[in-house]
């Protein structure tokens, strides 16, 4: 089940493990080798679980846990492991492995591409690498390439000569069974000779430490304090020549964080939305670390509500958020084109996005911005909502940088929003002011400047009953509607779930 651990900070704990801390974190992590060598593998996530905790900057603790939770089909979870990983041990191609595998057993096969990509860019003789990018190809209908990744790895390393043979025979169309079938012969096997080869080098690593583990612990601490607190928590992408990448195709708009694009990704082939941030956000030091900490977080996030962060790229000074682009128009666009929604049509959009919110916050996740505007509505009447977290770290950026920048009203903002406080509840306060506008075509609350606020602060606001809207339950909206944009946060809803609840009891009523 994704989502089965607790979203860890995106900043590493300031505080250094001790020795005892590092030696009974290698202690558990060799525990867990031995379970998964058993194929204990619940009982390794586990016990990788509590070396985490012991000693969250591990990057092999996280990827280990990926391996074990791809062969408990947790993949979603993997994914968001071995990103960790990633994120603590840039470009690391076991790491890089190991995502790509998740990714392709979810059929995210582009991604899998751009990560074996990467790690064949860096290694050509990485056999692994070439058989995710073989996985992906077939899943890509793309047989040939397929057949000449497979025979890569088979010329490489030896293991990999049987599927290569059955690929020959399956033909086409029998490729993608041969990596995606959880029961396909040899699958099980070629993931355990890949941990097994990672298992090998640890070993042989940990065999050295013997009876110097304490001094290695101390000699890491000291390495943890030099080297990793003084860099951003992320280690970004060097673009070298962003534009080289991506062909920009046009300017789409431009909003609190800066210029949007539409632009084309050469490698991958694909169209993404590409946002030049503002100098405000890109040029104080630590406003950039912070930013880029929420950014590096919210890239985790997986969910099809959900507009997902591709790249975070940093070219000199610029800073480049590269994002799935989706065509279609924002929930404030048709709003403005076609006034208030009845109430099935804002039910299937509003379901949507009360998915994605309460998704986010099981990771741990506050979007912080939900309005209108972060909202698509793509073809198909697919929505995904857009800007989780970053939006609102990056409005905080500017107003502390720049005072005029957010003038005017918040108008979908809980009351407490308006400070530094960052709860749940205050993204159910702005899914409150954002349904009622869908239902009704106005604000919850009236006034202008200060007047607007005192009415916010206050819990005054237009009752739908008042409106006389044909089509709706009023009066049990308005219960709803109490409750949700309750100015104390500790009597709104406290969950995102319940809130929803709530809401299509009343469909029947309509």
């Amino acid at each position: 089940m994704a989502g089965a651990h607790a979203a860890p900070n995106a900043n590493v704990s300031s505080t250094p493990p001790t020795p005892d801390e590092l030696q009974r974190s290698f202690e558990l992590i060799r525990q867990s080798k031995d379970l998964m060598s058993q194929d204990h593998n619940q009982q390794a996530i586990e016990i990788l679980s509590q070396a985490i905790r012991l000693n969250p900057a591990s990057a092999e603790s996280w990827n280990d846990r990926a391996i074990a939770e791809i062969r408990t089909q947790r993949y979603a979870d993997a994914i968001y492991d071995s990103s960790f990983a990633l994120g603590l041990a840039p470009g690391n191609p076991v790491a890089l492995d190991t995502r790509a595998w998740a990714f392709n057993k979810l059929k995210k096969y582009r991604e899998a591409l751009s990560d074996s990509g990467f790690v064949l860019s860096n290694n050509p003789s990485d056999a692994f690498g070439y058989e995710n990018r073989a996985f992906a190809l077939a899943g890509l209908g793309d047989s040939n390439g397929s057949l000449s990744a497979l025979s890569q790895a088979a010329s490489l390393d030896s293991r990999f000569k049987n599927i290569y043979a059955d690929a020959l025979k399956a033909g086409p169309s029998g490729l993608l069974p041969l990596f995606s079938d959880p029961g396909a012969q040899g699958s099980g096997n070629r993931l355990s000779g890949w941990w097994k080869k990672k298992t090998f080098f640890s070993l042989f690593a940990l065999s050295m430490i013997g009876g110097i583990l304490v001094a290695l612990g101390v000699l890491h601490i000291l390495f943890y304090r030099s080297e990793v607190l003084k860099k951003s928590p992320s280690k970004l992408i060097r673009a070298g020549d962003f534009w080289s990448r991506y062909e920009k195709i046009g300017r789409v708009g431009e909003g609190g964080m800066g210029v949007v694009y539409e632009a084309r990704d050469r490698f991958l082939e694909r169209k993404v939305a590409v946002k030049k941030l503002r100098d405000q956000i890109k040029g104080d030091p630590e406003e950039r670390k912070r930013f880029i900490s929420e950014a590096r977080l919210v890239a985790r996030l997986r969910h099809e509500n959900i507009v997902e962060i591709y790249s975070i790229v940093e070219e000199g000074m610029d800073l480049y958020l590269v994002f799935e682009f989706v065509k279609g128009k924002t929930l404030q666009q048709i709003l403005k084109e076609s006034g208030r929604l009845d109430f099935p049509a804002a039910g299937r959009i509003f379901h949507s996005v009360c998915r994605a919110v309460d998704y986010a916050h099981r990771q741990g996740v506050v979007h912080r911005d939900i309005k209108p505007s972060n909202i698509m509505v793509g073809e198909g009447n697919t929505v995904k909502v857009m800007d989780f977290g970053v939006a609102g770290q990056a409005k905080s950026t500017l107003v502390k940088t720049q005072s005029s920048v957010l003038a005017g009203t918040p108008v979908y903002m809980a009351p407490e929003a308006d400070g530094d406080q960052i709860r749940r509840e205050s993204d159910i306060f702005s899914l409150g002011v954002c349904f009622f506008e869908m239902l009704s075509g106005k604000l919850p609350f009236e006034g202008e400047g200060n007047a607007f606020l005192v009415h916010k602060v206050q819990g005054k606001r237009l009752k739908i009953s008042s409106l006389g809207i044909p089509g709706l339950p009023a009066a049990a909206l308005d219960e709803i509607f109490d409750r949700a944009l309750n100015p104390d946060p500790e009597k709104r809803y406290h969950g995102v779930g319940e809130l929803w609840a709530q809401i299509v009891a009343l469909a029947p009523k309509v």
